[in-house]
């Protein structure tokens, strides 16, 4: 089945698996930002974002950025090979970038849990501006108030864009 990576197992080992693929899935998240930048769009205006593998890609890719984005954006996601994000983080770069954490209490596929122990790992490495909300009954999947949650997020992260300023970039984007 195609997907961002491998999944060893559903087990509670997830942070410390090898994810076989996950650097080829890295190395094609950043091509899509250059391209996104040199379409004119700059990285401080780029949220990394996703759902469940694609968060895990997210928190993945964006802490592991040595250039600082605009936010990251963890739906129903874990951070994926923890012990070497701590080894290799963007550190002092990137530690202020907002990440918005969101989780269903009930999740049987990545457990809550492993998301609030995620939010701790990242806090640890010193990112100083992440937010975990619950979302309670909520299994794998999205609800209204979480995504209600995200567009505040986005709109917070992405407030002081100009709107000619963006459509002039998609107009970029849709020339090329």
């Amino acid at each position: 089945m195609p997907a961002w990576y491998d999944i060893e197992s559903l087990g509670a080992d997830r942070a410390t698996q090898k994810c076989a693929g996950m650097d080829a899935s890295r190395a094609y998240v950043e091509k899509l930002i250059e391209v996104e930048a040199n379409a004119g769009i700059p990285r401080s205006r780029i949220v990394l974002g996703g759902f469940s593998q694609g968060a895990a890609m997210s928190l993945y890719s964006g802490l592991l950025s040595k250039r600082r984005l605009a936010g990251v954006l963890s739906m129903s996601g874990y951070l994926a090979r923890g012990p070497e994000v701590a080894e290799k983080w963007g550190g002092d770069k990137i530690k202020d970038v907002p990440i918005f954490m969101a989780h269903g209490t009930s999740d049987p596929v990545v457990q809550f849990a492993w998301g609030g122990a995620s939010r701790d790992s990242i806090k640890a490495l010193g990112m100083t501006n992440v937010q975990f909300k619950s979302y309670k009954g909520m299994a794998h999947e999205a609800s209204d108030s979480e995504l209600a949650d995200v567009v505040q997020f986005l709109t917070s992260v992405l407030a002081d864009v100009p709107v000619e300023e963006a459509a002039g970039a998609a107009e970029v984007a849709a020339s090329s």
